[in-house]
């Protein structure tokens, strides 16, 4: 959930500075979480289930802000009992035209915070995996970071160093073998490359080729026909199987 303070200063020099507003007369004081507040032209409003105050108070703006942010779990006003409003959505604080400071705070309820945060995190998801790759270029960010002994599967998009990868073939990650080295087992999204790298020897069993591994070595191109593979190509078909022209 995101919490806003924003203060709109009066200075003549601050350019970023919102129009004053008209000096308003408060009318009622009422009390949330100890702190004693006076209500704005009865500015107490249920907007899109959000509760919304408009006030002046007295305190600090720290000490405004804290106790709002505890959240209000009932406060009665004007015949109405509001209950449960315990996640503070946004906090302002702006002048008006005589330099009175007016508050506005916007509370949710917990229950609508969670279902909304789940909705999000169900479309984000779906963007994932529906997004064209031209589409995905522009929203890098939603993508989940490369991580070590994560199993991908093929076509699955993730992020490496600000770069935008699509997993060529199931494997489980490992430090060896990395996005922008292991392109037999990633590709970059925004810079295709031949999918047929050259044949590296493996060092050790970690940065061995996995089954299905695409290379090309001595000017012929192979597929690794077991996981693990540490042999190498156009030694023994069992290991790996030439790929004619015809047949890529």
């Amino acid at each position: 959930m995101l919490f806003i303070l924003e203060v709109n200063s009066m200075d003549d020099n601050n350019s970023n500075q919102t129009e004053p507003i008209e000096p308003v007369e408060p009318v009622l004081d009422i009390v949330v979480n100890g702190l004693e507040i006076t209500l704005i032209n009865e500015r107490i409003q249920l907007i899109n289930d959000e509760l919304h105050i408009t006030f002046t108070c007295e305190k600090t703006i720290q000490e405004i802000y804290d106790a709002f942010n505890q959240g209000i779990s009932e406060l009665e006003y004007d015949g109405t009992v509001y209950s449960e409003y315990e996640t503070l959505k946004t906090f302002n604080m702006k002048y008006d035209n005589i330099g009175q400071q007016i508050y506005s705070a916007s509370l949710q309820k917990t229950h609508l915070v969670i279902e909304s945060e789940e909705e999000t995190k169900f479309a984000l998801e779906r963007a994932k995996e529906t997004l064209s790759d031209e589409d995905a270029l522009q929203c890098i960010s939603i993508f989940d970071l490369w991580m070590l002994n994560i199993k991908y599967k093929k076509d699955q998009r993730i992020r490496y160093n600000d770069v935008l990868y699509k997993v060529l073939l199931d494997h489980k990650s490992s430090k060896e073998w990395t996005p922008d080295i292991a392109h037999s087992l990633y590709v970059n999204i925004a810079d295709p490359f031949d999918p047929w790298p050259e044949w590296v020897r493996p060092t050790m069993a970690e940065d061995a080729y996995p089954m299905g591994a695409q290379v090309t070595h001595n000017g012929k191109k192979y597929i690794s026909q077991i996981d693990a593979n540490t042999t190498e190509p156009g030694t023994d078909e069992r290991w790996w199987k030439e790929v004619t022209e015809e047949e890529y």
